[in-house]
């Protein structure tokens, strides 16, 4: 990684409508160009609380250029592991696993972190979490 790899996050609030018309869905969608450095790829701290499902359903995933070998990345809160984000060896779609649904409070950290070695030709990783927001 140089010092002018720029790498792009959104985060967006969509979803149904609560009682008070509110919307609480939460996305947080961020797309890295080129091929993965090893070690943590995103960091997010949250501004209010948000609630990523068990298995992470709803949440997508895929890479331009295929992996050579399955690349396993770590979804941590606060430097520990809670989910995982799969491509499989010959792949380009991500899997997710995660045993529960995770809760985040405002000031907590989400961190994906690249496994070390990083994958030779795997690039383009694009990763779309779907949670929902809590109050506030």
């Amino acid at each position: 990684m140089t010092a002018s790899t720029i790498y792009r996050l959104w985060v967006g609030a969509a979803g149904v409508a609560a009682a008070d018309n509110t919307y609480r869905g939460y996305d947080l969608a961020c797309y890295l160009p080129g091929t993965l450095p090893v070690g943590v790829i995103l960091m997010k701290l949250f501004g209010r609380a948000v609630t990523l499902p068990a298995g992470l359903a709803g949440s997508y995933g895929a890479c331009v250029t295929a992996a050579t070998a399955e690349t396993v990345l770590s979804l941590q809160k606060n430097g520990v592991e809670f989910a995982t984000a799969t491509v499989a060896a010959d792949g380009t779609a991500v899997s997710f696993a995660a045993a529960a649904e995770i809760a985040f409070a405002a000031g907590d950290q989400l961190t994906v972190v690249a496994p070390d070695p990083a994958d030779d030709t795997l690039a383009g990783l694009s990763l779309t979490l779907v949670g929902s927001r809590g109050e506030g």
